[in-house]
């Protein structure tokens, strides 16, 4: 009678470790898996925030653009303005700069 009573409790604790290393060898299989599929579908990338912090429009036709990079992950190369005159034309003036995060660059025209 001991005999069957010990085997069911190593049949249980067998079964107990069978499903505790299951869930490790899945637990490294798919973790791994869902970070990387967090950090390349990052939603930083889209919600980059600019914010124009002053802006001069000068006598001449040139004009001065304060341009501050706030939040976001995403690599700015070039920045495009659109310039309106008073028959309605509009004029496109970009800009190649690195913009760091929370940094301020001035642009001129």
């Amino acid at each position: 009678m001991e005999k069957r009573g010990l085997a069911g409790i190593i049949s249980m604790l067998l079964i107990i470790m069978i499903v505790l290393v299951s869930a490790v060898i899945i637990a490294n299989i798919v973790l791994p898996m869902l970070r990387q599929a967090e950090k390349e579908s990052g939603i930083d990338a889209f919600t980059t925030q600019l914010t124009v912090e002053e802006s001069k429009i000068f006598v001449d036709g040139n004009a001065k653009i304060s341009v501050k990079r706030n939040s976001g992950k995403a690599n700015i190369s070039e920045i495009k303005f659109l310039f309106e005159d008073e028959d309605g034309n509009t004029h496109s003036v970009g800009k190649k700069r690195i913009f760091q995060q929370h940094r301020k660059k001035e642009l001129l025209k």
